[in-house]
């Protein structure tokens, strides 16, 4: 219907979402969230690609007779992006489907974004596939002011509010349940626990200390320009997703935020992988160039 409604320009996002939600509020066994995610995926995926009714049988849903309407307007459906934390089975997962891959960096791109990163391309280079900038996706808090110091000064304690009382609140035993995460990917949280060390100090996290984790970008446009390109040129990162609004920050400041960000900032931003690399994970309307697009002419142009 969103893509419909929007003329195909829909992004969709399918995370797995934290153990609070499906396991602690709904009743979900840990060991059976990624399975019934992984299931309900393909479950979403046919029914956008699917021109006639069909049954589905899986393992935790059956129906009898799966008929959406309406249908996505984009060909080969809305480009679809999965959220981790840095399971190399998530990466795997993305790479070998040719999916997006998503990483939130709430505690610190300076801590985690380097073997996060390297990761991804470490895989993406044992699988054989071409490593692209905007097939990686990454969540940044950032906050933006005339100086430095004002910054500080307006946005230090909703930035401090948003990570003792939003996500600090979650205790971090809550974060990663026993059975949900796969052998796998829990020997390489164990091996870096970075970002988990920072998770237990979030309570009483203070501005500098968010600051310097990297945990939010705060400061002068010319300060948050530097670090944000300085970020996605090390990393290889294609789309930002710009956390402008947290925690108790009020309407008004939010959107001289937002103003200040894509006036003063988004404009170094827009042109740092510009004609290097082709876009298949953005909406073809939007100017992106979706890879099932493109296998889908040649075949329309070989059935001719």
């Amino acid at each position: 219907m969103i893509d419909c409604i929007s003329n195909g320009r829909l992004v969709s996002g399918f995370p797995v979402g934290l153990p609070c939600d499906a396991n602690v509020n709904n009743g979900v066994p840990p060991s059976e969230t990624r399975a019934r995610f992984d299931e309900n995926l393909e479950l979403v995926l046919r029914a956008w690609s699917e021109r006639k009714p069909f049954p589905f049988n899986g393992k935790f849903s059956q129906y009898g007779s799966v008929n959406i309407w309406p249908r996505p307007i984009q060909a080969s459906g809305p480009a679809v992006w999965i959220t981790g934390i840095g399971n190399p089975k998530t990466m795997e997962f993305c790479l070998s489907r040719s999916f997006g891959f998503n990483y939130f960096g709430w505690f610190g791109w300076k801590l985690t974004g380097r073997r996060i990163f390297d990761r991804f391309g470490s895989i993406a280079e044992q699988m054989g596939k071409k490593r692209n900038p905007f097939q990686i996706g990454f969540m940044q808090t950032i906050a933006v002011a005339e100086t430095d110091e004002e910054a500080e000064r307006i946005y230090g304690p909703h930035i401090e509010y948003f990570f003792r009382k939003a996500l600090g609140s979650i205790p971090p035993h809550r974060l990663m349940l026993p059975g949900g995460i796969d052998i796998r990917g829990l020997e390489f949280v164990l091996r870096d626990p970075a970002d988990f060390g920072m998770a237990a100090k979030m309570r009483t996290a203070t501005f500098r200390e968010l600051v310097d984790a990297g945990c939010v970008i705060c400061g002068s446009p010319e300060t948050v320009r530097d670090q944000l390109v300085a970020m996605c040129k090390d990393f290889g990162i294609g789309n930002l997703h710009a956390m402008l609004q947290f925690g108790s920050l009020p309407k008004e400041l939010t959107q001289r935020n937002i103003d200040l960000f894509s006036t003063r900032v988004l404009p170094h931003l827009r042109p740092i992988w510009e004609g290097e690399y082709d876009h298949h994970w953005w909406p073809e309307r939007l100017g992106g160039k979706p890879a099932a697009s493109e296998e889908k002419v040649r075949e329309e142009e070989a059935a001719l």
